[in-house]
């Protein structure tokens, strides 16, 4: 599968990177990105994470967020990314979400 992440700004600083524990999840991250394999990864604005992702807990650092794509992916469970509160789009789409109610905590949605 093709992972495709379009980055709203590339202008970070080191207390906005973050670490992706998820070695696969991170390579991908950075392929898609254009980084290095050691370059750190921007904390900003990932849009459509498709990639079979069933475990987004390793995007819980992403707190400054404001758009997320985690269509067609096997996605169960939003919690991890709850603290992600500045999300405005939020894409969820063919996923295996069952508590849908998750959503509500994102009160800056304009998107979904």
């Amino acid at each position: 599968m093709i992972l495709t992440i379009l980055i709203a700004s590339l202008t970070y600083s080191a207390s906005h990177a973050v670490t992706i524990p998820d070695g696969n999840l991170a390579a991908a991250v950075r392929e898609a990105l254009g980084l290095g394999a050691t370059d750190p990864i921007p904390q900003t604005a990932l849009e459509k994470l498709g990639n079979q992702i069933s475990d987004i807990s390793p995007l819980a650092k992403l707190t400054h967020l404001t758009a997320l794509g985690l269509g067609r992916n096997q996605i169960q469970d939003l919690s991890p990314i709850a603290e992600s509160t500045q999300l405005s789009v939020l894409h969820v789409d063919r996923n295996r979400i069952k508590d849908i109610s998750q959503i509500e905590q994102f009160t800056s949605l304009t998107s979904l």
